[in-house]
């Protein structure tokens, strides 16, 4: 995919410049980690005042993070346990809110979107269609 120009990969450092032109153009997403994406998005909207970016309302890869241990360590069922508990009280995600400003304020997007456009007929071309069945009748 990446030859055929559909795909293109990013290191981590190259994502605030690519959120800036490619996504912000309109043409392009962004796949990253939901904290990650929550960070750039409240820099984003502390900079700018208002949501430039919205994020997806679902979410895949619900665990992009991991802990490595030695091979046949005891410990590891115990960490485990601990991550797990701590991910369900919602812990990891209050920790972000309270570490970055704005982390929540443009993360899900508005069930409707205000278009202001001038009217022109090229823009309302479509009030005015009357559908081949309706002048059947």
């Amino acid at each position: 995919m990446e030859k055929e120009g559909r795909i293109k990969y990013r290191t981590l450092s190259q994502f605030p410049f690519s959120m800036n032109t490619l996504v912000r153009r309109g043409d392009h997403v962004l796949i990253l980690p939901t904290m990650i994406l929550k960070r750039y998005m409240a820099m984003d909207f502390t900079l700018t005042e208002q949501c430039s970016f919205y994020a997806a309302n679902e979410e895949f890869l619900s665990q992009m993070l991991a802990i490595i241990a030695q091979k046949d360590s005891p410990i590891i069922q115990s960490i485990s346990d601990r991550i797990m508990g701590m991910t369900e009280a919602g812990l990891f995600l209050q920790w972000m809110r309270m570490d970055e400003l704005n982390s929540t304020a443009c993360y899900r997007a508005p069930s409707t979107i205000a278009v202001t456009t001038i009217l022109s007929l090229d823009n309302v071309w479509g009030v005015f269609a009357i559908p081949p069945w309706w002048t059947s009748h």
